[in-house]
């Protein structure tokens, strides 16, 4: 399963208990998930577990902010290595034309 569609899975558990879920939803089934979009959902989450009254909703908006972030994280992990492969790439072919 890649990022979208553990977004996907998360936004679609909170359809019918928050408000914005669909909609959030449907953006995200039509846009490419970058470190902005994820950003933005993290904020209207937080907005979310600000305005909600029920300490249900609240757990279950916080337990879904923890893991966009973890989604994240693990993003910038991968293109940390992937940079780090990419000029270990780069030294290769520079001794190699030498």
């Amino acid at each position: 399963m890649n990022k979208k569609e553990y977004i996907i899975k998360v936004l679609e558990s909170l359809v019918g208990h928050w408000d914005m879920a669909n909609e959030i939803l449907i953006l995200v089934q039509k846009v490419t998930l970058d470190k902005k979009v994820l950003d933005a959902i993290k904020k209207m989450l937080q907005s979310a577990i600000k305005k909600v009254t029920g300490e249900e909703l609240s757990d279950k908006l916080t337990a879904w902010m923890e893991i966009i972030e973890k989604i994240r994280r693990i993003e910038n992990v991968n293109k940390e290595k992937e940079a780090e492969e990419l000029q270990e790439l780069e030294k290769q072919i520079d001794e190699l034309i030498e």
